[in-house]
């Protein structure tokens, strides 16, 4: 749906995993840590559609960006309030999108500002568009919350040998690999 190329493995052993904006690829240690992969996508989205770009400077965004510095603050491992604007919004973006996934009820409440501004109808991150975009920012937003829930739906009706049925197949081929 997002057409972003996602591949496993070969992040650095600090990282869960990474967006390279130059290649556009998001890179994972495990395709089963689907909050990474959604903090990572969530990267992507605002690099297509220029998200941070467009409100780092624009005063009727003051708000927003003081609301991500907070979400950043709060969320993001290693958070330091010296650490430039651009990482402080961009990371506080993605980990208010990973957040809200995995507890939207309490980030409903607990942050329902920040909440709004990222997928409220009157939000506004609402109508934001990257250039040639068919759909907006917030469009995206809400169709990977969607699937990232579809997907932990799933795997809730799986059993308990079906759940492990494709990390031990992974151990295997890296095994096999190895030999």
């Amino acid at each position: 749906y997002f057409k972003v190329k996602l591949a496993e493995k070969g992040t650095p052993g600090r990282l869960k995993g990474y967006y390279n904006r130059r290649s556009k690829k998001v890179r994972v240690q495990s395709s089963f840590d689907v909050v990474t992969a959604a903090h990572e996508l969530t990267h992507a989205l605002d690099n297509r559609h220029g998200i941070i770009e467009k409100i780092k400077t624009d005063k009727k965004y003051a708000r927003l960006r003081e609301l991500l510095k907070e979400q950043y603050v709060r969320w993001y491992p290693g958070a330091k309030k010296n650490h430039s604007l651009d990482i402080q919004f961009s990371e506080g973006l993605a980990v208010l999108v990973e957040h809200y996934i995995l507890d939207s009820p309490t980030m409903n409440e607990t942050y329902s500002e920040a909440v709004n501004e990222l997928i409220g109808d009157d939000g506004l991150l609402a109508k934001l568009k990257g250039e040639g975009q068919e759909t907006t920012f917030q469009d995206d937003i809400k169709e990977l919350i969607k699937q990232i829930r579809a997907i932990a739906e799933t795997y809730q009706s799986l059993s308990p040998l079906e759940k492990m049925k494709q990390p031990l197949m992974s151990i295997k081929r890296n095994l096999k690999s190895k030999d």
